[in-house]
C-alpha cells in the first residue's frame, strides 16, 4: 500500500493507485494545468474504503510513500482505477504504444 500525502494530510491507498497518482499529477503539471480527481482510500477507521477528491498537477504536491499495511485487496478500486488508467495513457500518449503479433493494440498500463 501506499501513503499519499497531500495537502497537509496523508491517505493509504494501493500501490497501483498511488504510483498513478504520482504520474497523473506529474504530466499535469509539465502541460501547467491541474486538475481534479477521484481516488480510492482507506477508510481513515482502517477498515473499509473512501474516496477522496484531490487537485493535482501545477502547483499541487503529491508525495506517495509505503503506508503501514500490506492488503492493496481492502481497497476495491476497480472502477476509479480504471479512470485513473485512462487519464494516465490520454495525458502520456501511452494508450496504444505497439502490436502484438495478432496485430492489436496493446497498452502497458498492466506493466505498472
Amino acid at each position: 500500500m501506499k501513503e499519499i500525502a497531500y495537502a497537509g494530510r496523508t491517505v493509504c491507498t494501493s500501490d497501483e493507485v498511488g504510483t498513478l497518482v504520482v504520474r497523473i499529477s506529474a504530466l499535469l503539471a509539465k502541460r501547467n494545468v491541474a486538475e481534479a480527481i477521484s481516488v480510492p482510500i482507506r477508510a481513515e477507521a482502517g477498515d473499509g474504503e473512501a474516496v477522496a477528491e484531490m487537485v493535482v498537477g501545477l502547483g499541487n504536491d503529491v508525495l506517495a510513500t509505503p503506508c503501514d499495511g500490506d492488503d492493496d485487496a481492502a481497497i476495491d478500486a476497480s472502477r476509479l482505477l480504471g479512470d485513473l488508467r485512462e487519464r494516465l495513457a490520454e495525458l502520456d500518449g501511452s494508450k496504444r504504444v505497439g502490436r502484438t503479433s495478432g496485430g492489436s493494440y496493446f497498452d502497458d498500463l498492466d506493466l505498472l
